[in-house]
């Protein structure tokens, strides 16, 4: 007999009335512990007996007793319902390890920031976690979690929607630099906006931030509202090198180029004004199907990226330009 044709003969579902019955040792005292009829349970164990081919049940004056083919099926629902819990318990052990694909989508300019290194470092130490990082803008992040291409990611505006959860985990900081080889100097919204400017992904969101903060323009600022822009770079990393030749100017968060402000390889703009910092937040869906570990993982980068720190200095990517 084939597995699904031995699995409709033998229905778990009539077990219940089996086990009340070798319990109780009669039908009428079965039905009354298994909240059924005497009739329900007369149906069920002849099912049983005729999904086996033999009766599990002999009838004495004192009460039902067990055939050998009844105890041996009694040993088989035992194992039966062991076997159960195990695979429950396996099932449920594995969805809470850390363990697994793990994807995990971000801006492009904080692959240095000190949450990513929490990752990292999680992964160093939990080898059965495998990462798979995505970088990309605000809006896609959140659209690659929604769509469930990624378990979370990083964003700096939260998007109001049931589906989704938004741990803030910490702060950063935007600065205004230019090279320090070839100081500039900026008095007004204007004087900025003409200034030869160094773009690159999500540079629009910063630019206008970043102005609105320092001097409140009657309408947004993006990159059309440059009369300059002296390179457009599709990344970060490549736009701190540029503009640290003095190739022009741009903004970028403090941690990323924390050793160049250090070093004076850059020099940070307007620093007289108030500082420029918005929240950063976790975003993952909040659907009852997400693996248990994804939300550790939530819990484990929540907390880290509160209490880190600075990058660590060996292993930023200005080793590779200072």
């Amino acid at each position: 007999m084939d597995f699904y044709g031995a699995c409709s003969k033998l229905d778990p579902k009539r077990f219940k009335a089996f086990v009340a019955v070798v319990e109780e040792g009669s039908y009428s005292c079965a039905a009354s512990k298994a909240a059924m009829t005497v009739s329900c349970i007369s149906q069920h164990i002849t099912s049983i007996e005729d999904a086996l081919g033999t009766t599990i049940f002999s009838r004495t004056p004192t009460g039902c007793r067990l055939t050998n083919s009844g105890r041996r099926f009694l040993e088989f629902i035992r194992s039966y319902n062991d076997l159960v819990v195990n695979l429950y318990e396996d099932i449920s052990d594995q969805e809470s390890c850390l363990q697994g694909i793990i994807k995990y989508a971000l801006p492009h300019s904080h692959i240095f920031s000190p949450h990513f290194f929490s990752l990292l470092n999680l992964k160093s130490t939990s080898l059965d976690i495998e990462l798979d990082i995505e970088f990309a803008s605000n809006s896609e992040i959140i659209k690659l979690v929604l769509e469930s291409n990624v378990d979370f990611g990083l964003v700096t505006e939260p998007l109001e929607m049931e589906s989704l959860g938004f741990n803030l985990i910490g702060r950063e900081e935007y600065v205004l630099v230019c090279s320090g080889r070839h100081k500039i100097q900026v008095s007004n919204k204007n004087n900025i906006l003409s200034q030869a400017f160094v773009t690159y992904p999500e540079i629009d969101q910063l630019i206008n931030c970043w102005m609105k903060h320092n001097y409140t323009p009657l309408y947004d600022v993006d990159t059309r509202s440059l009369s300059n822009v002296s390179a457009r770079v599709n990344s970060v990393v490549g736009a701190v090198v540029m503009v640290s030749e003095g190739v022009g100017i741009s903004i970028f968060p403090k941690h990323l180029i924390k050793s160049y402000l250090d070093k004076e390889v850059l020099i940070e703009l307007n620093s007289d004004h108030s500082l420029l910092n918005r929240p950063i937040y976790l975003v993952y869906r909040k659907s009852s199907h997400q693996a248990e570990w994804v939300f550790h993982m939530v819990d484990i980068l929540s907390n880290d990226a509160i209490n880190a720190q600075a990058t660590p200095n060996d292993l930023t990517f200005q080793k590779m330009y200072l």
